[in-house]
């Protein structure tokens, strides 16, 4: 199995997951070996509700490949393995965006030619920094700005929306 099933597992994931391991027996008897290794085998089952059989691919690619080229045939395999009729929805894995910002180190670098940066403990000053600069800024209460934010753009609403772009 591709998951290892546990106690906490619902009954209806349980089912799932041996149809499915049913369903990679049969098609595999039907389907090239490369086929089934590149676009059949990394699907994994997600949830069984209501009727609806909802597969989880790695991406958006295989997802849409799969939809296009073996839909029917694994709608109508899931049908037979569960004892009922059953739709069937390919979903896509949202991919992890690496946000190279957070790190410390982008901080470190981005701090070498800016003075303002978001991270806690660092307050960097570049060569060209003036001493007093920090003296002369505006204090912004950034915790404050969070807490209001509601309101804030209510007021903003009232005050502007009407003469924004219709929408």
């Amino acid at each position: 199995m591709n998951e290892q099933l546990s106690l906490e597992d619902t009954e209806s994931r349980i089912r799932l997951e041996s149809a499915w391991q049913r369903v990679l027996g049969r098609i595999s008897g039907e389907v090239q070996e490369p086929i089934m290794a590149r676009f059949i085998r990394p699907l994994s089952p997600v949830s069984f509700d209501d009727g609806i059989v909802r597969l989880c691919a790695p991406g958006r690619f295989l997802q849409e490949w799969v939809r296009e080229r073996f839909s029917g045939i694994l709608q109508s395999y899931l049908s037979d393995e569960l004892g009922q009729s059953v739709q069937l929805e390919v979903l896509a894995k949202p991919r992890e965006k690496s946000d190279f910002a957070v790190t410390k180190g982008a901080y470190e670098l981005y701090g070498k030619n800016y003075a303002i940066v978001g991270y806690p403990g660092m307050n960097p000053a570049p060569p060209n920094y003036p001493p007093s600069a920090d003296a002369a800024m505006v204090k912004i209460d950034l915790s404050k700005m969070g807490a209001d934010r509601a309101r804030i753009l209510a007021e903003w609403t009232k005050r502007y929306d009407g003469k924004s772009a219709a929408k």
